[in-house]
């Protein structure tokens, strides 16, 4: 309901977070979930980013997009922003999609300190395949930080 598209202004894309936002009083922040065209373009990134710098909220780009501006234009806007790195369900939630997965996350974890994934956790199967990824990513020695604690773990400061 009420998505961020591109030919939106300023004042639309405002009121429109400031909503969702007021909806979600205890929401940290947001992410595009639908959006990928919008995050290629920096104007509509920046509407986008002036109510989250407002409300000191954060900005998570899922990267939808292999050429997502978000994360560029949320940094420059001092929003505290943050990429995805992975999609845990994606293509599916079988258990090889699943082991996939923790050797991606693996590999990715040779050489930095953090990794985001998200998943959609819309149903009774996901949230059992979440619930099965946990286990077994703690299984392997990975601690888990929900998104609003990661600057407590060496995230870059904004550039």
């Amino acid at each position: 309901k009420d998505p961020i598209l591109v030919q939106m202004g300023a004042s639309e894309v405002a009121r429109i977070i400031g909503g969702h936002l007021a909806e979600m009083p205890a929401c940290i922040g947001i992410n595009n979930h639908m959006g990928s065209l919008a995050t290629t373009q920096a104007t509509v990134m920046g509407h986008v980013m002036k109510p989250l710098k407002a409300k000191g909220r954060i900005f998570l780009d899922s990267r939808t997009s292999n050429v997502s501006v978000a994360y560029q234009v949320a940094q420059k806007a001092l929003v505290p922003a943050y990429r995805n790195d992975l999609f845990l369900d994606s293509p599916d939630i079988s258990d090889a999609t699943l082991e996939r997965k923790i050797a991606q996350i693996k590999s990715l974890a040779a050489g930095r300190k953090n990794i985001i994934a998200i998943t959609h956790c819309h149903s009774q199967a996901k949230l059992d395949y979440l619930k099965k990824f946990i286990r077994r990513i703690q299984a392997e020695g990975f601690t888990l930080v929900p998104l609003s604690q990661l600057s407590k773990y060496d995230v870059p400061d904004i550039i």
